[in-house]
């Protein structure tokens, strides 16, 4: 009976690891994608532009350059939350998996 009470509570564990709107992992993950998409478009934006030049006024460098710390520091956190190895706590049931 003791081990099936655990058993339980570690899989709420894990449903609220991965469904927490904040910080669970499926959040993460698709933070993380999202990310990725803007910023592979923006580079492919400035390469076009650059390529496209020809007398317009040059991209604003200091623009790109928030948008890469933003991406950088974002992917350093998402990955540091994924690979946290803190224990799991258990809350209130969050998630209908």
């Amino acid at each position: 009976m003791q081990r099936s009470k655990q058993q339980i509570e570690r899989i709420a564990r894990w449903r609220e690891a991965f469904c927490d709107d904040t910080t669970g992992i499926h959040k993460t993950v698709q933070d993380l994608l999202w990310n990725y998409a803007a910023f592979r478009t923006t580079v492919k934006i400035l390469r076009l532009a650059n390529e496209r030049r020809d007398e317009r006024a040059p991209l604003n460098q200091m623009l790109f350059n928030l948008i890469s710390e933003g991406y950088w520091s974002s992917l350093l956190l998402g990955t540091r939350r994924l690979l946290d190895k803190a224990p799991l706590s258990v809350g209130p049931e969050s998630c209908s998996i």
